[in-house]
C-alpha cells in the first residue's frame, strides 16, 4: 500500500502519514488507530518495541492490583 492510498483509506493526511513513517511526527491515539484499520492490524502493531514493553508491563501491574 501506497503513502497516498493509505491516506486515502484512513482518512489521515498524506504530509502526516509521511511525517510519521520518517519519525518527524508522533501520531495522536485517533490517527493511529485509523492507520491500523486501514491496515488490518491492531493498533498495537504501530507501536516500536519500546512501547509495546511498556503496554505489556502496565497490563501486568494492572492484572496484579487486581488480585
Amino acid at each position: 500500500m501506497t503513502r497516498g492510498q493509505l491516506a486515502t483509506i484512513s482518512g489521515v493526511p498524506y504530509p502526516s502519514i509521511a511525517a510519521y513513517e520518517v519519525g518527524r511526527r508522533i501520531p495522536s491515539i485517533s490517527a493511529g488507530v485509523r492507520i491500523a484499520d486501514a491496515l488490518g492490524v491492531h493498533p498495537r502493531l504501530l507501536l516500536n518495541e519500546e512501547q509495546r514493553t511498556e503496554s505489556k508491563d502496565e497490563q501486568a501491574e494492572e492484572s496484579y492490583a487486581n488480585l
